[in-house]
């Protein structure tokens, strides 16, 4: 019985490793960004509590927010 190599079959292996190797180190990107501090953008809460500094991920929702809000507010003016 003899193994057959093909070359295919290496090209498809490799594109397997390295998608496999994207997605660990979008993951380990997605941790690090999670877990990530920005200092400066904390608020005064109710009562006058500061609420400390915002992670990277809750910074990028909420500039998402706004985003998405201003087109809602631009597209719902009584002008034409």
């Amino acid at each position: 019985m003899t193994i057959r190599t093909d070359a295919r079959g290496a090209g498809r292996r490799q594109a397997g490793q390295a998608t496999v190797e994207y997605a660990l180190l979008l993951f380990l990107l997605f941790i690090v960004a999670a877990g990530l501090r920005i200092p400066g953008t904390g608020q005064i809460g109710t009562g006058g509590q500061y609420e400390g500094n915002k992670s990277f991920m809750q910074a990028c929702l909420d500039a998402y927010r706004v985003y998405t809000v201003s087109h809602y507010y631009v597209l719902n003016l009584p002008f034409p």
